[in-house]
């Protein structure tokens, strides 16, 4: 997979090509269901994750009788008194006098998926005067493609997710600025504008395109795309 440039910058040579995430997820796609089968096809994730998640500590050993436990002790991340010992910190100091602080845990568990290790990094970005530039920290999960394969360090952790959000957020806003998230394509006023609609099908996702004319039915094929009918 092909870095991006500012993957490059941040990171040069040091990570390992096949810890680099092949996906920067939000919160709601950080989930057992969505993850397990993700992580089946061979591909590490790193993504963003809420600050209200519970997550445990590998189980202790057996006993000798009993059941096993399948999780260790819980662990909330709004409850700093529930965190173990951090595994690694890291901290970077910005051009403006701000710095950034990151911590790892590297072995934790969902509650849905206990057999599978993951990484966990805090991400506490501070002003210059000391205090901290938000009011939560930013939260994040590593789930490497196999165990051999090491955990991003800190900053990496974070240089990496920051570089994948950017693909993400330039996205967002170029939506926005070529008018399609509020496109109004029904009325007699939207004649000469185009026209872009999606539609989930079997073999993935097909766009449509086509200046919109009122009163027919009439399209016309942009290059590269199917025009709508």
């Amino acid at each position: 997979m092909r870095r991006s440039r500012e993957l490059d910058l941040a990171l040069g040579d040091r990570l390992d090509p096949a810890a680099i995430p092949s996906a920067g997820l939000r919160a709601q796609y950080t989930v057992e269901p969505f993850l397990n089968p993700v992580h089946q096809l061979g591909m590490p994730v790193l993504g963003r994750v809420a600050s209200n998640r519970v997550f445990f500590l590998p189980p202790p050993s057996y006993p000798g009788c009993g059941r096993p436990r399948v999780r260790g002790r819980k662990i909330k991340l709004n409850d700093a008194r529930t965190l173990p010992r951090i595994d690694a910190r890291q901290e970077s100091e910005l051009a403006d006098g701000r710095r950034t602080e990151v911590s790892r845990w590297d072995d934790l568990r969902m509650r849905q998926w206990p057999g599978q290790r993951l990484a966990l990094y805090r991400v506490i970005e501070y002003q210059a005067s000391g205090k901290p530039r938000y009011r939560r920290p930013l939260w994040l999960i590593f789930v490497a493609a196999s165990r051999e394969i090491k955990s991003p360090s800190p900053c990496e952790g974070r240089a990496t997710y920051q570089a994948r959000f950017s693909v993400e957020h330039s996205i967002r806003f170029l939506k926005g600025d070529l008018g399609l998230t509020c496109g109004q394509f029904n009325s007699t006023e939207a004649e000469g504008r185009v026209q872009v609609s999606r539609r989930d099908g079997g073999d993935g996702l097909l766009v449509f395109a086509g200046l919109a004319r009122a009163g027919t039915d009439c399209r016309r094929e942009a290059p590269g795309l199917v025009a709508e009918r």
